[in-house]
């Protein structure tokens, strides 16, 4: 997460798993399969998603897919752009991250 004057920056891997249902149940095979996508999620292999989102209110203002999750800690905002480090390698730059 980036936190920006109007803005607040979420990314990451897609959630497959509940995990609470996965901690009462764990033995069942279909919690077992889904926990593997969750792995491989976690590993980049799915993508991800980056998520503008309001400070005033909390409402999401914008979204796109990425090719990979962004590694821990791997964002930052700086001179009104906003940085990511994938867990692919790459590193991207989006220009312009202020709320209009």
């Amino acid at each position: 997460m980036v936190l920006t004057k109007d803005l607040l920056f979420v990314a990451g891997a897609p959630d497959v798993i509940d995990e609470i249902n996965l901690w009462h149940n764990p033995g069942e095979q279909s919690l077992k399969r889904k926990l593997a996508r969750q792995t491989d999620a976690l590993r980049g292999k799915n993508g991800g998603k980056l998520f503008a989102v309001a400070t005033e209110d909390g409402s999401i203002l914008d979204s796109i897919e990425l090719d990979s999750p962004p590694v821990f800690d791997g964002m930052i905002a700086a001179e009104g752009r906003l940085y990511l480090s994938l867990i692919s390698g790459e590193i991207l730059c989006l220009g312009e991250v202020t709320e209009n």
